[in-house]
This record gives structure tokens, sequence and C-alpha cells, in this order.
């Protein structure tokens, strides 16, 4: 396996740990690291109060050795807990803040290549644009640099940066991975959309869902 093919696999593998994580009640965020065996090292949870730590260990445990056949040792899992009111502000879904995809304009030139994507709230839209010349980088890629271009457009500051985007196999079929930094952390996010019928939307979907759980905390915090 390629050293690219081996990033995929632990990227993918990480999504599917994170998401699963997150479905666990209380558990607003979640960070899994592997080692270089593919052991479990880390698993580092934000919760909030509503819940022990060690209610929310167990849970860990029981959904990751149903979903993934994995016995984990309680003692990587770390649980930082936050007040209820802090937690449930992060993750609220605010209405007026929920950026939704609108489409996508690709040129090509025999030299250059130019992405806009387009994400609207409300009744505003905001245009993310990414150029090069041509071969410099992906498609995939320049999708993923004009969505968080305008993602940062909404913010109104670049908050956000694209660190890779790739495409990797998870559970049997194909999905878009998407990693960003948030500058405001410093913060690595990770985000993933299966691909369907349109591959640049998945593009764009796996890199709003890196960050669509801090936009609105992050855009009332600026």
């Amino acid at each position: 396996m390629s050293e690219r093919e081996t990033r995929s696999s632990e990227m993918s593998r990480e999504v599917a740990w994170k998401n699963l994580i997150c479905k666990i009640d209380g558990v607003q965020s979640a960070r899994v690291v592997f080692g270089e065996r593919g052991e479990v090292e880390e698993i580092h949870v934000i919760a909030d109060e509503r819940r022990t730590a060690k209610q929310v260990t167990r849970d860990i445990q029981s959904a990751l050795m149903a979903a993934f056949d994995a016995e984990i040792d309680y003692r990587v899992i770390s649980v930082a807990r936050i007040p209820v009111e802090e937690s449930r502000e992060e993750s609220l879904p605010v209405q007026n803040v929920r950026l939704l995809y609108e489409g996508i304009d690709l040129h090509s030139q025999r030299d250059s290549m130019s992405v806009g994507v387009r994400l609207g709230c409300g009744d505003r839209e905001y245009e993310g644009l990414a150029s090069c010349q041509s071969g410099a980088f992906s498609r995939q890629r320049m999708v993923a640099m004009a969505t968080v271009s305008a993602i940062n457009e909404f913010m109104g500051a670049p908050v956000f940066e694209l660190i890779d985007v790739q495409t990797a196999q998870v559970s049997g079929r194909a999905a878009v991975l998407a990693s960003v930094n948030c500058v405001k952390g410093p913060e690595l996010l990770l985000g993933g959309a299966f691909l369907r019928d349109d591959a640049d939307k998945a593009v764009v979907k796996a890199t709003m869902d890196a960050v669509n759980r801090r936009v609105s905390y992050i855009k009332r915090s600026l």
C-alpha cells in the first residue's frame, strides 16, 4: 500500500470513529489518535455536564465495540466537560447563520483553471474563488479551496485554511475526506461526504462538514 493510500485509510477510519462518537448523548466534539500500527493511542472528547465522564467513557467503549469490534481501554479516553449552557451555545445550529450549498462554476483554459463556489445564508450569497495554472493542483483541491474561501467570506475573516482533500473508501463506499485548520484554535477539523453523482458537490459537502460545528460559534465570537 502506498503512503497516500495508507493516509487515506487512516483518515477514513478517523472520520468513521469520530462521527460515531459524536452521536453519543452529550458529546460535542471528538478526536481520535491512532498509532503507527493502527492501535488507538488517544481519544479526546468534549462533552456537556449532564452526564458524568464515566458514563460518557462507557458509552464510547460500548459504541466502538458494537460498531467496529474494537475493545478500548478506558485509560486512553479523556473527557473534558463544559457547562450545559456553554456547550449548547456552541453546538446550536443557529438558523440564520446556516450555510447552504448554492452552486459551483468551473472555467478551464489551456493553461489555467478557476473555480467559484457559492454558499447561501438567508437571502445573502457568499462566493469563494480559487485559480491556478493547469496541473498545479487537482480539481478536488481547487473546489475545496474555493469552498473554504466562501466560508471565510461569510465569516468576514480568514478563520479556516484547507490542509488536505482526498478520496477514500469508507464502509466499502467511495467518500471525500477534507481536513481544515481552524486558526482560532488552532484545531485540525475533519469532514467527509459520500461520493454520489456529483463529485464536485461531494467535495464542497465534505469541506463544509469539517467546519459546520464551529461556524456559528466562531461567527458570534468575532
